[in-house]
């Protein structure tokens, strides 16, 4: 066993998969990737060539989002917390919130994050995951 990292051109290339958009592993686009991972069916043969990070990083980013949009929606009493989806005012902090980090991350680095595109899914897909992972300290500041 050699332990190698390949990229995703490199992946799709050696594997056949016809498109950028598609991960060579399941053979689905990213706006698939919300299924359950019942629906995913994995082509073992493919896994010897190695692992593709693309599914790791749009989790890590959808993930770490969500997290930021609901860090002062956390620090609030159990008991709010039960009601927060019946509590009008709570989703609109948390509206206004995703706001706010959106509007910061387009004017600072140039990033349209967890934005919903038509017919396709929302902005957060393999490019802007790896630009988010690469300069990880920018976007600490923008998520204070």
């Amino acid at each position: 066993m050699k332990l190698t990292m390949i990229d995703g051109k490199v992946s799709n290339a050696i594997t056949g998969t016809a498109s950028n958009w598609h991960c060579s592993i399941c053979g689905k686009k990213k706006s698939q990737f919300s299924t359950s991972s019942k629906e995913r069916t994995v082509n073992e043969e493919v896994l010897k060539f190695g692992i593709s990070p693309l599914h790791a990083r749009i989790r890590f980013l959808e993930y770490f989002l969500h997290l930021a949009y609901d860090l002062k929606y956390r620090s609030l009493p159990d008991n709010a917390k039960r009601s927060a989806c019946k509590n009008k005012e709570l989703i609109e902090m948390r509206a206004s919130e995703k706001q706010r980090i959106q509007k910061d991350f387009k004017q600072q680095t140039g990033l349209n994050i967890d934005q919903p595109l038509v017919g396709y899914g929302s902005t957060n897909d393999g490019n802007t995951a790896r630009r988010f992972l690469n300069i990880m300290k920018k976007h600490q500041k923008l998520l204070e």
